[in-house]
């Protein structure tokens, strides 16, 4: 059967605008040959040739530089932080053991008053004139008073180092919540240098919308714009064409055809006046195109200079099975039919035979036969 293929050529690329812009320069000409990476026109935002995204781009770059020349010393005054939390911490504990020390020094001088008071008050009992009373009244006075104060502080030393208590858990808990801050400040200084970077990243890749390059070496076929010109998303700027890529022709076909398409015989693909013999080199078992499936046929780089990209030659395809099966085509003016039965004539015996055959559908000069016909 005869069908047309759709012809894709590598190599062969239209460049088109990335970004919306004015045609601030052109750096090429049909004909000429570039190497991987050459800008082919410039873009601008407005007539005077300036470029916003060359703007963004610096703006990020400053932004990154110099979030990357003050890390180091966050990073360093972070470390020194903890430092400092973690030393504070030891010295609330090394505090703490001395006041037990104190508090054991406290309790004997509480005692040692205590028995001093007892003795003056049995003075004070025992005193037989008035003015004695009244010095002894004086002195346990202010014995007392002493003694209150060694008590309230041993109640406070005692408050600071009860492992159960209140005090202990303060200080705990604001070493924690010191060290967890910190901790959360240096993930935001390193997530805030990465983001730095990717935002430049992103304003350069903005950026180079507005150069558009060759992806490949590559002759310059075509210059579509012009200086001055107002290019939106879309637009093409240039057509070029590389030795890089094959040739594939894309024939489309029912499915029932290619399901049927020969691997025993080549097809026959028919450009620039030559005829190019080959088998398909991947038949697709999905729709590809609508309710067509695809037959594709990959052409050696010697025949590339005859196709041109998006255009479509005439491809026969072999329509058969594979050795063992029945037999589905034959030509329509070989079917003698009735009103009622079809017949063909085989060979038996060095002599003609009737046969009687089920038809089924017609493609081309050629009929489907589904039954009574066998290899």
């Amino acid at each position: 059967i005869s069908v047309q293929g759709e012809v894709k050529k590598g190599g062969v690329v239209k460049i088109v605008a990335q970004s919306s812009g004015i045609v601030n320069s052109i750096n090429t000409s049909p004909g000429e040959y570039v190497e991987k990476g050459t800008v082919l026109i410039n873009l601008a935002s407005n007539y005077e040739g300036a470029n916003a995204f060359t703007i963004q781009r610096q703006l990020a770059g400053a932004t990154y530089q110099n979030t990357k020349d003050s890390y180091d010393t966050q990073k360093t005054l972070i470390t020194r932080q903890r430092d400092l939390a973690n030393r504070q911490s030891e010295n609330t504990e090394e505090i703490r053991r001395l006041t037990k020390t104190s508090i054991d020094e406290t309790r004997v001088l509480i005692n040692i008053n205590g028995e001093i008071l007892k003795s003056i008050q049995t003075q004070i009992q025992n005193a037989s004139t008035g003015s004695d009373t009244s010095l002894l009244t004086q002195s346990q006075a202010q014995l007392q008073a002493g003694q209150n104060q060694l008590q309230s502080a041993l109640r406070n030393s005692e408050y600071q180092v009860d492992e159960d208590g209140p005090a202990v858990d303060l200080s705990k808990i604001g070493r924690d919540i010191a060290l967890g801050q910190l901790d959360i400040q240096e993930k935001a200084l390193n997530f805030g240098l990465q983001a730095a970077g990717l935002q430049l990243r992103m304003a350069q890749i903005q950026e180079s919308t507005m150069y558009p390059v060759s992806p490949f070496k590559a002759t310059i076929q075509k210059v579509h714009v012009k200086l001055g010109d107002n290019v939106t998303p879309g637009t093409v700027l240039v057509t070029l064409s590389g030795d890089a890529g094959d040739v594939v022709i894309d024939a489309r076909v029912p499915k029932e055809h290619a399901q049927k398409v020969s691997k025993l015989e080549k097809a026959s693909i028919e450009a620039d006046g030559k005829t190019i013999e080959l088998m398909p080199s991947h038949i697709s078992t999905e729709a590809t195109t609508g309710q067509l499936y695809s037959v594709i046929f990959t052409l050696p780089s010697e025949y590339k200079k005859f196709f041109t990209d998006s255009a479509f030659v005439r491809v026969s395809l072999p329509i058969g099975e594979t050795i063992g099966t029945s037999i589905p085509f034959i030509p329509v003016d070989s079917v003698f039919q009735t009103q009622e039965e079809a017949f063909v004539f085989v060979v038996a015996n060095g002599k003609a035979q009737a046969k009687k055959v089920k038809l089924g559908p017609v493609t081309g000069s050629f009929v489907t036969i589904e039954e009574g016909l066998n290899s």
